[in-house]
């Protein structure tokens, strides 16, 4: 190939590349200047900046794959960052809130915790990291830190992002939230209710998570109740091989 042709190829390539914005993996972070650089939404003031930012931050062989809306990354590979701190823990975290912006995490009326820290043997670890709200576990969200012995950040996947939160106006008691529990379903008992949010896209509601057994078939579900409206949000069965797989309502027929 002459040198005229590479660089149509080149000008070829650096097309499809910014065309690539309609699917969730959106760019690769660290392209030589010879390409065309492809931009990524800031997730906290949408607005554009070019791959160049977050290859300063990241390093140049990172490559970020975007969730589906493009509001946060999914997963984040090719990495080599230093990290300070204390424990692989802490690491970890220090890591999460130095890039907060480019997590969605910038405004957000959460906290993040470390919820497990797992060595792989000598070769790695790796850190599951969680957001509370309110003291409320926010369930189905969470972010694992990949590190190398030396504590190097090597990949990041991740299911945060922008979230709306309500606050309550009220809150129903857990008793309560029990007792409409029993109401509503035919069921051998209740145990315990703990406070967690929900989320649904973008948007997350506190509620109680009640755990109901029902006999004779001796099967357990987790009931979420919201605590402002008492409104049962969902049911699911506890074990992921649980042969019946929902609660009757009282006075069915079943």
């Amino acid at each position: 190939m002459n040198a005229a042709e590479h660089r149509h190829a080149t000008r070829r390539m650096g097309a499809r590349l910014s065309g690539m914005g309609a699917f969730a993996v959106m760019g690769l972070v660290g392209l030589g200047p010879a390409h065309a650089t492809p931009t990524v939404t800031d997730p906290t003031h949408g607005t554009t900046r070019p791959a160049a930012d977050l290859a300063l931050a990241l390093g140049p062989s990172a490559v970020v794959t975007w969730n589906a809306t493009h509001t946060a990354p999914a997963r984040i590979d090719g990495l080599s960052v230093a990290t300070e701190g204390g424990d692989v823990g802490a690491r970890a975290l220090g890591f999460v809130r130095s890039h907060a912006t480019l997590f969605g995490l910038v405004g957000e009326p959460t906290v993040i915790e470390v919820r497990q820290a797992t060595f792989v043997g000598q070769r790695r670890s790796f850190v599951r990291i969680a957001e509370r709200f309110e003291g409320a576990l926010i369930e189905g969200r969470s972010l694992v830190v990949n590190l190398d012995p030396a504590l190097r950040v090597t990949s990041v996947t991740s299911d945060f992002g922008p979230l709306s939160i309500a606050r309550p106006t009220r809150t129903m008691t857990p008793e309560a939230a029990q007792d409409l529990v029993r109401a509503t379903f035919a069921l051998a008992s209740v145990s315990g209710a703990d406070k967690v949010v929900i989320t649904g896209g973008r948007i997350g509601r506190v509620a109680w998570r009640v755990r109901a057994t029902f006999l004779p078939m001796t099967a357990w579900f987790d009931v979420w109740v919201d605590v402002e409206t008492g409104a049962v949000l969902r049911q699911r069965p506890a074990a992921a091989d649980q042969t019946m797989r929902e609660l009757p309502v009282r006075g069915e027929d079943r």
